[in-house]
């Protein structure tokens, strides 16, 4: 079964809706970015907590030395992953909540692995 052109230009249109929405959710991320404050009480709740874990992140400035190492390398994060999907859509815009929820993971990854 063959498309009309008018079917067509709907697919057209029906992309091109997605992908302003798109920009318009990243343009409000940008404009609007959300902080997460780290906190001793914050930490203190995990069941992995230790005294030199709480040094090293207030003392050490382990989370702002991550944030800037991965800000550093966002474009290079950016780039398409296997899957074909930029890192972008799940790593989010640097700033954003979503960025921030990254850097945790990361930070929590080198725990895990003993690199801290």
């Amino acid at each position: 079964m063959s498309s009309t052109p008018i079917d067509e230009w709907k697919k057209i249109a029906a992309y091109h809706r997605a992908a302003l929405e798109k920009a318009e959710l990243q343009i409000n991320q940008l404009e609007n970015p959300v902080e997460i404050p780290l906190t001793d009480d914050d930490m203190e709740g995990h069941a992995g907590y230790k005294y030199i874990w709480k040094r090293v992140v207030t003392k050490e400035n382990l989370v702002d030395d991550v944030s800037s190492i991965l800000n550093d390398c966002y474009d290079i994060l950016c780039d398409k992953n296997e899957r074909g999907v930029t890192n972008a859509d799940e790593i989010g815009i640097s700033g954003s909540l979503m960025w921030h929820l990254f850097t945790l993971k990361v930070i929590k990854y080198l725990k895990e692995r003993g690199s801290y």
